[in-house]
């Protein structure tokens, strides 16, 4: 592959809204090669399809994502640092509209053995510190909290650290994508609990998500912001990677675009936090 081509490796089912056909005919219409490939986990496989030389973007699942990332040395192989996705490191800078501003940290295990104690109340909302998603963030019942975390198995006693707040009602969400400060395309996702997919690229929301841009903190060059509405109000719910980001119904050329306008400037050496 030539090296100025920014190449993708996609992941075949990562996901059930039909990304991939989009995904592809985007990739189509500005010329980029990419392979599709399944993810079996414990394979090993090492995705030989581009040279260690190329420009490689990847987009998929978290598992795929580790395993390029621990496996080859493409540059920038995925736009992904996990660790700059903790909320431990990106809440500070955005206290004054997070949704849960208000919360608390622990380790797991300790918040095994104080859940008694909390003095949140019988529900809590509960997700991981890291950007791994080691479980999925919801509101669990104090009481039936052994239960409730069962399938976790070895995380239930691992130090992973938790943020504990009291739940919101949330009445819709909205998924922005950024590059440099600037939002580049956007879409509605979930309104009153249910899906509701929407291209977004004006109105208030797309507005807070542009302020949240221009913020300093950058955690990749290109990485998604998460909106919500609770109580007639607009916060930020979340930070995450573009690598293994839902894009609903955002417009795929232009995130294509800047993807590679970004990947390729990453190419040329390596990107500084």
């Amino acid at each position: 592959m030539e090296q100025n081509t920014v190449n993708w490796l996609v992941e075949s089912d990562i996901f059930d809204e039909g990304y991939l056909p989009a995904l592809t005919k985007a990739l189509d219409r500005v010329g980029s090669a990419y392979q599709v490939v399944k993810y079996v986990p414990f394979s090993g496989e090492l995705f030989d399809e581009f040279e260690p030389e190329d420009c490689v973007i990847t987009y998929g699942s978290i598992n795929l994502v580790r395993l390029v990332q621990d496996l080859k040395n493409w540059n920038p192989g995925s736009f992904c640092t996990w660790e700059n996705y903790k909320c431990s490191r990106y809440y500070p800078k955005f206290y004054n509209v997070l949704l849960n501003a208000h919360c608390s940290w622990m380790p797991m295990s300790y918040l095994l053995h104080k859940q008694s104690e909390s003095g949140l109340g019988r529900q809590v909302f509960l997700r991981p510190d890291d950007g791994e998603k080691t479980f999925t963030g919801g509101t669990f019942s104090l009481a039936d909290f052994d239960e409730n975390f069962y399938f976790l198995g070895p995380a239930i006693e691992s130090d992973i650290l938790v943020l504990m707040a009291r739940p919101r009602e949330i009445t819709r969400e909205w998924r922005f994508f950024v590059s440099g400060e600037e939002v580049i395309t956007g879409s509605l996702y979930r309104e009153k609990g249910k899906l509701n997919h929407q291209l977004c690229e004006s109105g208030e929301a797309f507005e807070f998500a542009q302020f949240i841009a221009r913020v300093s903190y950058k955690p990749d060059p290109v990485f998604s912001v998460d909106v919500c509405e609770s109580e007639g109000k607009l916060y930020l719910l979340e930070l995450n990677c573009f690598s293994c980001a839902g894009f609903y119904a955002s417009n795929l050329d232009k995130l294509v675009e800047a993807v590679n306008r970004e990947a390729s400037l990453a190419h040329k050496g390596p990107y500084v936090d």
